[in-house]
């Protein structure tokens, strides 16, 4: 059970490193200019357990970089009380 967990993960890995791949070449293309560059991501469910990830964070980063403006939808996080 443990392995095809790994597996499923590895695979699940290797598809967001793609995805990741074609959206930052994407937006490494283009050249500055006078236009406000917006963004909006839907990341699933971006908790503390996926930012713990240090390739996670290295993809978002380098991402968002190339954004003025950015909404994110998915993120997760523990509710404190103030």
């Amino acid at each position: 059970m443990r392995r095809r967990t790994e597996r499923l993960e590895d695979r699940a890995q290797e598809r967001f490193d793609g995805y990741a791949r074609r959206l930052i070449g994407r937006s490494e293309r283009r050249t500055a200019s006078a236009t406000i560059r917006i963004a909006t991501f839907q990341l699933g469910r971006l908790d503390e357990a996926k930012l713990a990830n240090s390739r996670v964070r290295e993809v978002l980063v380098r991402l968002f970089s190339n954004f003025d403006l950015i909404a994110v939808q998915g993120v997760r996080g523990k509710i404190r009380a103030s």
